[in-house]
């Protein structure tokens, strides 16, 4: 059996945030499978869907937010694998699907309540033009984000404090979504996930590590508005400029 220190306590994209999305994505599609493919698009456009005409996205629309449709591969992989030794989700011949249905209750946080109303947009979506083509349209957005991100010039002064000021705001609302993922994960361990985590030590963390992700994004919420109030002191016209995330 591996120890905690093979989980390693990550906010953002970490293991937690990861499996919630994904977790959200299948009940949301409950009796729907989808392979690991369609699954990276369909992580990535539930912070992104405004990319593809969908509700406002939740994370911040930068010049290189394509980089992160490259980068989640692992942190994918790694979440399904937890997901599937605790139950929550079934794969067969390399398609997941959830194993319970959205039970259409909001999270208690706006992060996790906008991944839900995306991921119930996409479903719409795929049922007016087709899983096929929905799926076809995701993956040239994705691709063509991707490219862009790679010659994205640097931005202007104005333009730096005014996504700095984007960036910390969708900061704060992921590390609350986190800190609400962080406790459903706990209440599944203790109830639900007991005997599996004895049997997948290798794959589900112990009880112990969503603590710790949960104390680390509350010390990260108090360093993150500290920047946001001092980035307003510095820039008062910002206060003004409207959110440009969820």
């Amino acid at each position: 059996m591996q120890t905690q220190r093979s989980f390693p306590i990550a906010t953002f994209n970490g293991l937690t945030e990861t499996a919630m999305r994904l977790l959200i994505i299948l009940e949301t599609h409950y009796g729907q499978d989808f392979d690991f493919e369609t699954l990276r698009l369909m992580d990535f456009f539930a912070v992104f869907s405004g990319d593809v005409d969908g509700p406002q996205s939740l994370h911040p629309v930068t010049s290189a937010r394509g980089g992160a449709y490259n980068v989640r591969k692992t942190s994918i992989a790694h979440a399904l694998d937890f997901l599937l030794a605790a139950g929550l989700i079934s794969d067969e011949n390399g398609v997941y699907s959830a194993t319970n249905k959205d039970d259409g209750d909001p999270y208690r946080t706006r992060y996790l309540t906008g991944i839900q109303s995306a991921s119930a947009w996409m479903k719409q979506r795929a049922k007016q033009i087709g899983s096929k083509a929905f799926t076809s349209e995701m993956r040239r957005t994705a691709l063509s984000l991707a490219e862009e991100s790679l010659s994205a010039q640097p931005p202007q002064a104005d333009e730096m404090f005014a996504s700095l000021k984007t960036t910390y705001e969708s900061d704060i609302l992921r590390l609350e979504g986190l800190q609400d993922a962080s406790e459903i994960f706990q209440s599944l361990l203790e109830i639900d996930l007991k005997a599996a985590s004895n049997d997948n030590g290798s794959v589900i963390p112990p009880f112990s590590y969503f603590e710790a992700v949960h104390a680390k994004a509350t010390k990260e919420i108090v360093s993150t508005l500290s920047l946001y109030t001092g980035l307003l002191k510095l820039r008062p016209e910002l206060r003004d400029t409207p959110t440009t995330t969820g």
